[in-house]
């Protein structure tokens, strides 16, 4: 079994204003730290909030400080209903960042990966520089019920 914590930043103001009423991240750090081979999700990335080089280090170095065994990363999502509540929240919190946040989310919910590409090869690197691995555990298989077999004459 593999657990998965998310983690999008260790910036406290970055996750009070983008994920009001959620864990900060030492307190998800904390759980982290109680669990055996746990990972992190950095997700999401916030293109222009959360995607800077320094946003990205401090928070792959504190995942590792805190003995995640892997680290996977994902740039936001804004599926429908998330959208909304997102875009409105921008705007409060960051409204200089809403016109491009249209633009890039314009007609689609996924970033194409031309666009996500340099936020995952900048995560590998900083990954391995400091030992994480991109992969999970594999699952363990759940041992078969044996069957009752039946005899017939």
């Amino acid at each position: 079994m593999s657990v998965s914590i998310s983690l999008p930043s260790v910036d406290v103001e970055v996750v009070r204003r983008t994920e009001p009423g959620t864990a900060p991240p030492r307190q998800r750090l904390r759980a982290l730290e109680r669990l055996t081979a746990a990972g992190v999700l950095m997700a999401p990335v916030l293109p222009g909030i959360s995607d800077g080089e320094a946003s990205l280090a401090a928070t792959v170095r504190a995942a590792r400080e805190a003995g995640a065994a892997f680290l996977l990363a994902g740039v936001l999502h804004l599926t429908p209903g998330t959208r909304e509540h997102f875009l409105e929240a921008l705007a409060q919190d960051w409204p200089e960042l809403l016109p491009r946040y249209l633009e890039l989310y314009r007609g689609r919910s996924h970033l194409p990966t031309a666009l996500t590409a340099g936020v995952g090869t900048r995560v590998a690197a900083l990954r391995g520089a400091v030992g994480i691995s991109d992969e999970r555990p594999p699952r363990p298989v759940a041992p078969q019920r044996p069957r009752q077999l039946s005899l017939a004459l």
